[in-house]
């Protein structure tokens, strides 16, 4: 009998849910190389998922109950992300591909697309007017960790996102406003395995 490839599929330290990214280092990394409207909503909800996380999360481990957290998730822009910490750390990336430039790098590798009113993830095509999605992925460079991915089709899509438990989402969530379109977790390749709608 062979050895087993695990490559390309869930096991432990790479099957998620989105809460399963803050297990190791991770860095909040807002993109900086949009217009000036994306620049400025990638970076402050990149800093206030920072503050929101530290608030929240420390009663996760409790059932939910509130408490503060130590902690602190390191805020660093695209352009300023070093190679180490891009190949070691996992990513939650703020942004799309045309205004984060990390996330240009994994452009199609993520099964993630953005365009006009829409977003195409693994497949399935949602489109609505200010439509975002939140989600986590196996890193397309270390297989350790992940890139979790915070866009939206406008600059403030990604708003309505402000106020997520992040430890306690799925695998990947769509939304338009304040409206859940679509939740749920990856199968154990990585791909969609059941309608949530």
């Amino acid at each position: 009998m062979g050895d087993f490839d695990l490559a390309g599929e869930k096991r432990p330290g790479s099957s998620g849910p989105l809460g399963d990214l803050f297990h190791e280092g991770t860095i909040l990394v807002p993109g900086t190389v949009g217009a000036e409207e994306e620049k400025y909503f990638n970076n402050w909800v990149a800093d206030n998922a920072r503050t929101y996380y530290s608030s929240r999360n420390g009663g996760v481990h409790r059932g939910g109950i509130m408490g503060e957290s130590w902690v602190e998730l390191p805020l660093v822009e695209d352009c300023e992300l070093g190679e180490d910490d891009f190949l070691n750390c996992n990513l939650l990336l703020y942004g799309t591909y045309t205004s984060n430039a990390v996330l240009a790098r994994f452009q199609h590798r993520l099964g993630l697309e953005f365009s006009g009113d829409s977003i195409r993830l693994a497949g399935r095509t949602y489109a609505a007017a200010q439509l975002a999605i939140f989600a986590v992925f196996p890193h397309p460079e270390n297989p350790r960790r992940y890139v979790a991915v915070h866009g939206g089709v406008s600059p403030d899509a990604i708003c309505w996102g402000t106020h997520l438990d992040m430890q306690l989402l799925p695998d990947y969530l769509v939304y338009a406003g304040g409206e859940v379109l679509d939740w749920g977790f990856w199968g154990n390749d990585w791909g969609l395995q059941s309608e949530n709608t």
